[in-house]
């Protein structure tokens, strides 16, 4: 084996003639290997926790969240990035990602975006990233200059970082303060990261991004409380939420919603500490948006 090619650029030997596989034999194949995905993120267990412990402490003093990558896996960020806002409620200033190209490139593939260091560099000044912000760099091999410089530049900053990849040697490993090593091995189509690496990717992001979220207060017991009630879907679901928590009959739920403006957190505290709207936002303001503390204190 080469060490100087990452593990997930080597092919399959097993593999060869792969296109002349059967369909079910093909997509056999790649449901093993998504398996392999789980797995990984199952060892990687511990290392997440600890990202998490120090993701709390900045995400509590005020702090924004910065994922950095390039192609898929920056992909990946872009839109864990994005659905935090709608999903939690948390300001969208606190939830970034910069992608190597741009945002162009979410939908294009922008010719050496990834292989510019200084862009990476550039994109973490421009988020004004500082010492109260947590910068994640996701990349599968771990290597790519766009994610390093980012890294670098959030370092320089005074942030905390968190290295994501899927490459023992990736050079994030050592550059962050966690790092998280995601072995998920060579891929059925050689390099080809979309597949298992990005799967394994997405699913500590999402681990990771919705445990922080809970422990902010931005969700209550399994349910999104946090959430932006802007279509009829939403709002359906906030008087569903409504109605369990607080055991109310539909009707009443929806009442108090609207008296809320339709800001569930709001109704929940005007429902279960029976305060008005004006109150309940007091002291959701008081605990910072942390409707824990609200309803178990």
């Amino acid at each position: 084996m080469n060490n100087s090619i990452p593990v997930t650029e080597l092919p399959i030997k097993e593999l060869a003639g792969f296109e002349s596989f059967t369909v079910p034999q093909i997509i056999e194949r790649i449901h093993q290997e998504n398996a392999l995905a789980c797995e990984a993120v199952g060892r990687a267990l511990p290392a997440i926790a600890k990202a998490l412990e120090g993701a709390f402490v900045q995400m509590k003093a005020g702090g924004k969240l910065v994922y950095a990558g390039a192609g898929t896996s920056g992909r990946l960020g872009v839109m864990d990035a994005a659905e935090l806002p709608v999903t939690f409620g948390i300001p969208e200033n606190r939830a970034r990602a910069v992608l190597a190209g741009g945002a162009e490139a979410f939908c294009h593939a922008i010719e050496g975006a990834e292989d510019n260091e200084e862009a990476g560099r550039h994109a973490i000044l421009q988020e004004q990233v500082g010492p109260s912000d947590l910068a994640v760099g996701i990349s599968a091999s771990g290597n790519t200059p766009f994610v390093v410089g980012a890294i670098h530049q959030a370092k320089e900053a005074g942030a905390k970082t968190i290295g994501l990849c899927c490459n023992p040697s990736g050079k994030i490993l050592t550059l962050t303060d966690v790092p998280i090593l995601l072995e998920t091995g060579q891929e059925v189509l050689a390099g080809s990261t979309r597949m298992k690496a990005a799967t394994a990717q997405k699913m500590a992001l999402t681990m990771f991004s919705t445990t922080l979220m809970l422990k902010l207060g931005y969700a209550f017991g399994p349910y999104m409380v946090g959430m932006r009630t802007h279509n009829a879907k939403l709002k359906m679901r906030a008087v569903r939420i409504l109605s369990e928590v607080a055991a109310l009959k539909t009707a009443n739920a929806e009442e108090v919603l609207k008296q809320a403006g339709w800001d569930l957190k709001v109704a929940l505290v005007m429902a279960k500490k029976g305060v008005s709207q004006d109150d309940a936002k007091s002291m959701l303001e008081s605990t910072h948006g942390d409707l824990t503390q609200i309803l178990k204190g």
